[in-house]
């Protein structure tokens, strides 16, 4: 931005715009005159329109990723047509699998501007299918960001690994005489390894310190890896402890899921929130799940 600033108030460049009006002021003109003045000045800006274009384009592109979209219907409209045939070409198909056929039956897979709340129980296995979704999403070359809130980044990598090479976890941590930790199983544990490193997948383990530092953490990885198709918040509840003193605790959960549903319209992906469900639900009487 310094650069470009520089560069319109820069004396080189305000020659070149003079030179450029001299220059139209002599083919109205035909004064021999200036003509002879200016023609020393080799360098001319041959269309001033296209000058202020290319300023233009230059500055948009340092613009935050949400104010670089361009709409055109006419475009749109050609879009829409490539994605029918292409969708046909695959069978009906998505682009980007869940990994589990009947969930991609009702979620047509990951897709824009979509938001999912996966609500369980403690224990139930939130995070462990989350974070399956998210790396078969990372196994079809796109990437995948998740953001924990219940586990460290290590928990993780062995939750990767350890699915990969088909290793309880705990072994990672512990094992006793009769469940050693075998050869084998350390061979399968180096190849699974170097394919998590490969994988385009960019985890985050800390508590939340702000909604605006983690929309603006989002924000940067959608603008270093454009192919960033999917977002899992593995916990819900962990915001509460940016909740504001004396803040309605319903309205506050609301705040933050309506946030969840415009960044996944900004950066055109999918987010899947973790929430723990409160209580027993199988106990009520309407069977509705209550947001802990």
């Amino acid at each position: 931005a310094t650069n470009i600033i520089n560069e319109v108030y820069d004396d080189k460049q305000e020659k070149r715009v003079q030179t450029f009006s001299i220059d139209a002021e002599i083919r109205a003109n035909k004064n021999n005159k200036i003509l002879n003045q200016y023609t020393d000045n080799k360098e001319k800006i041959e269309d001033y329109i296209e000058y202020i274009r290319d300023l233009s384009f230059r500055v948009r592109t340092l613009l935050p990723f949400k104010y670089r979209k361009k709409y055109s219907t006419k475009e749109y409209a050609k879009e829409i047509l490539e994605e029918t045939e292409k969708l046909i070409e695959r069978g009906g198909k998505p682009v980007i699998s869940t990994g589990y056929e009947k969930l991609d039956k009702v979620t047509h897979g990951i897709r824009p501007n979509k938001l999912f709340i996966v609500g369980a129980r403690g224990k139930n296995g939130k995070t462990t299918f989350s974070l399956n979704i998210a790396d078969n999403v990372a196994k079809q070359h796109k990437d995948a960001a998740f953001f924990s809130y219940e586990m460290s980044y290590k928990e993780i990598l062995h939750k990767l690994i350890g699915k990969r090479a088909n290793i309880d976890i705990e072994k990672f941590e512990y094992f006793d005489e009769e469940n050693k930790f075998t050869t084998e199983e350390f061979e399968q544990v180096k190849e699974k390894t170097k394919e998590v490193i490969d994988l385009p997948m960019h985890i985050r383990a800390e508590k939340p310190k702000s909604l605006e530092y983690t929309i603006g953490e989002c924000y940067n990885l959608k603008s270093m890896y454009p192919d960033l198709s999917l977002i899992v918040f593995d916990g819900l509840q962990a915001f509460e402890k940016i909740m504001p003193a004396k803040a309605n605790r319903s309205y506050f959960f609301d705040h933050i899921l309506t946030v969840m549903k415009a960044l996944s319209d900004e950066l055109n992906v999918t987010i899947i929130v973790n929430a723990q469900l409160k209580g027993e639900v199988e106990t009520y009487k309407n069977r509705k799940p209550i947001l802990s």
